[in-house]
């Protein structure tokens, strides 16, 4: 069965509404547990397509210069004259929270 998403403005809506002007997709209340129950068959998709502790990232990433020298300030024992013997990171995936409070979703080294 075919799930139909109509499209109407402001005054098809019942009770209409009047002086504002939009418009808003609309799928009809029988087919709507239809559309869930799919919807729920995806998340359990792709939620068993990606093993517990993995994510998906990008296939290639680009790192400008100035992430290769902050991968070294990371990784690097701080001696003073450069970033001394390396030492061991942790490349890792999810969510830091910058100073402004912005949240960032991403490839993080720790």
């Amino acid at each position: 069965k075919e799930v139909k998403i109509y499209t109407i403005v402001s005054d098809q809506l019942s009770p209409p509404i009047t002086g504002e002007s939009f418009c808003t997709d609309m799928v009809r209340h029988s087919d709507y547990a239809e559309l869930e129950a799919k919807y729920a068959a995806l998340v359990a998709v792709r939620t068993s397509a990606i093993p517990d502790g993995y994510g998906l990232v990008p296939q290639q990433i680009f790192l400008e210069p100035s992430d290769i020298e902050l991968i070294c300030s990371q990784c690097g024992d701080g001696h003073e004259s450069g970033y001394g013997d390396f030492t061991d990171g942790l490349l890792w995936v999810g969510n830091i929270q910058r100073d402004d409070g912005s949240i960032v979703h991403g490839l993080h080294i720790s």
